[in-house]
């Protein structure tokens, strides 16, 4: 479901589902027998919290993962209830073992209650989910973890684990019809290259080629996804510089997938060739915050700002002058 970026919104998750989602179950991997139908029930209000994602716009997504990490319910709730049924907690070699099962798939109809592994790969599904989703709030905990002996043994089970499946996923999904009827068009060439786990791509301009790169690390999102910028033609380096780094704050602080970086790459090019004017602050024709174009227009100095840069501006400055000109921007 798209929102109209234009538009002032306040999209939120379900009370209800963060109530259920702040319950303190306590478990871990040698959960009692009894506690096994009250802990799925658990589960299964992460599965419809990752649910929610699926289908919507980045700025739903971005609203989304900001009530997380303000919430903290990712950091003290899930990260422990999934480590302490994994076993991850206990090291490496006592975790539980994932190699024989897919965990990008799950049906709970098929979930067998009494059984000593359902909770665990159920607990497999929803991590795998959280690294797809919201990647940049794991990554983050990860980085933020004191335990060092813990960090890494999540980093080894991840990469084990998780890695190659979620950069197949992310790499299919580049390819999907959706994508390439978003993307593909005329001017831009979208390339994959699956065997180095990288996506090209290259926007025409009579006759010349703007390129981009973006490389994913073999165990993301543990690590960052990595954006290199191969040809600049016709465009200036800070304006240059601030697409690459509108597309790497899509993918890393608001857990945009590849297309959404593209997209907005494609936006930011085929706007600056047709015309439009970037925003004098940022130097980016799209906001990365709320997608929104620069309508603010100085009255002196006739440049153009996005609404959310400038009251960033303001509110670091302390002024409400152009940055700029320093004119009175407000009257």
């Amino acid at each position: 479901a798209g929102v109209d970026t234009e538009d002032k919104f306040k999209a939120e998750l379900p009370p209800e589902l963060v109530v259920i989602l702040q319950q303190n179950l306590n478990i871990g991997y040698s959960e009692e027998a009894e506690q096994e139908q009250p802990v799925f029930g658990y589960l299964l209000g992460w599965m419809l919290l990752f649910d929610l994602f699926i289908d919507t716009s980045l700025k739903v997504r971005s609203a989304y993962v900001d009530q997380l990490r303000n919430l903290e319910i990712i950091s003290t709730h899930f990260i422990p209830t999934i480590l302490g049924l994994l076993g991850v907690d206990r090291g490496i070699p006592k975790a539980f073992k994932l190699d024989v099962w897919a965990v990008e798939e799950y049906y709970v109809p098929f979930y067998e209650p009494g059984t000593s592994f359902s909770l665990r790969v159920l607990a497999g599904h929803l991590y795998y989910r959280a690294l797809l989703t919201i990647p940049s709030i794991i990554y983050s905990w990860v980085l933020d973890c004191k335990d060092r002996q813990l960090s890494s043994a999540i980093g080894t089970y991840t990469s084990s684990y998780f890695s190659p499946v979620i950069i197949k996923a992310e790499l299919a999904h580049v390819k999907s019809p959706e994508a390439i009827s978003e993307l593909a068009d005329d001017n831009l060439t979208i390339k994959v290259a699956s065997s180095v786990n990288e996506v090209a791509a290259a926007y025409l301009v009579d006759e010349h080629q703007l390129e981009i790169k973006i490389k994913i690390p073999n165990d993301w999102p543990l690590h960052r996804i990595e954006i290199r910028d191969v040809k600049r033609v016709g465009v200036d380096e800070n304006r240059w510089r601030a697409w690459i780094l509108a597309v790497q704050q899509t993918m890393w602080a608001q857990n945009g997938r590849i297309v959404d970086g593209l997209a907005l790459f494609k936006k930011n090019v085929t706007l600056h060739f047709e015309g439009q004017v970037e925003c004098a602050i940022c130097y980016s024709i799209i906001s990365v915050m709320d997608g929104s174009l620069p309508k603010k227009r100085c009255r002196t100095c006739k440049n153009r700002f996005h609404a959310a840069c400038l009251y960033r501006w303001i509110n670091t400055s302390h002024s409400s002058s152009c940055p700029l000109c320093r004119s009175d921007i407000l009257h």
